[in-house]
């Protein structure tokens, strides 16, 4: 059996990710959704600043979820 680490580094995982991704979407209010992008960036920036990938990934999440300050 695949350990989660395994499963997530592989092309499964990504899809995974991704479907996750779309559940919280459809299953969230924004505000929900936009806390956890908020929990997500202090973790990040836990040790200092968020690295690269950490911070696309992030900024994917936002972008998803359509979740922002564009019109606050």
């Amino acid at each position: 059996m695949a350990s989660a680490a395994e499963t997530y580094a592989s092309e499964e995982g990504d899809a995974l990710i991704e479907d996750t991704i779309e559940a919280f979407g459809e299953l969230f209010p924004a505000e929900v959704l936009a806390s956890l992008i908020e929990q997500l960036q202090l973790v990040a920036e836990g040790d200092g600043e968020a690295n690269d990938d950490e911070q696309a990934f992030i900024d994917a999440l936002t972008e998803a979820w359509q979740v922002g300050d564009e019109d606050e």
